[in-house]
């Protein structure tokens, strides 16, 4: 079982009397200021009730007093992809780990995401460690939060991750090329810009596409 230490206080120099689970303990509350400390044993993981009374030295008994307890591990969660301060778009398939460390069975799981005050529920219990999220739709914005929630019938835990949505293709400029004509001799440079507001750019693909009749009718030997 788990050993635990409950702090209290009561009337100084008074009987304490805990009980948990069928089991009872007797402490005294300090001469100074009431309080007490006193170890007890949790057999299981489950949810307790702690019943607690205190008896003077004239003996007085006080009302009973009732706290509710869990011992338990609750499950781990964490996400696989997005990872924190990622971006995602289009389609996207979210992916984590799950794992309780006690063994017990995950009752509930739930995908939500989160922009400012506003919640929206993405799914609940889906079936393996995947989930496809279609964000097609949503605003671009660098303030969103995706969460995961996972209850063991006893506690929950979350993995939250703060990700960015950007479903706006970057800007391309005009190309500018000194040269409207040239040779095979000739070094072609071309110059132009790219920008995106939010994402940033990551690369530029570029290709020379010609005019197949022209370009067979060259001589380029």
């Amino acid at each position: 079982g788990l050993q635990m230490t409950i702090l209290g206080k009561a009337e100084p120099r008074s009987m304490v009397k805990l009980t948990l689970s069928g089991r009872s303990y007797i402490t005294e509350a300090s001469f100074d200021d009431g309080s007490f400390r006193q170890q007890v044993e949790v057999p299981e993981r489950g949810k307790y009730t702690i019943e607690s009374f205190a008896i003077d030295a004239a003996g007085n008994k006080s009302a009973v007093t009732k706290t509710a307890t869990t011992y338990n591990t609750p499950p781990s969660v964490v996400f696989v992809s997005p990872r924190d301060e990622r971006g995602v778009h289009g389609v996207y398939e979210v992916r984590w780990l799950l794992k309780d460390p006690d063994g017990d069975p995950v009752k509930n799981l739930w995908l939500s995401y989160h922009r400012g005050q506003s919640a929206s529920f993405l799914v609940k219990n889906p079936k393996g460690n995947s989930f496809t999220w279609d964000t097609t739709k949503l605003e671009t914005g660098n303030d969103y939060e995706l969460m995961l929630e996972a209850n063991d019938g006893f506690a929950t835990s979350s993995e939250t991750v703060r990700i960015s949505i950007d479903n706006t293709p970057p800007a391309l400029g005009t190309l500018k090329i000194p040269k409207r004509s040239f040779t095979e001799a000739d070094t072609f440079r071309v110059s132009g810009f790219a920008s995106d507001d939010l994402s940033g750019v990551e690369y530029i693909e570029y290709a020379v596409v010609g005019d197949t009749e022209q370009v067979s009718a060259r001589a380029w030997k």
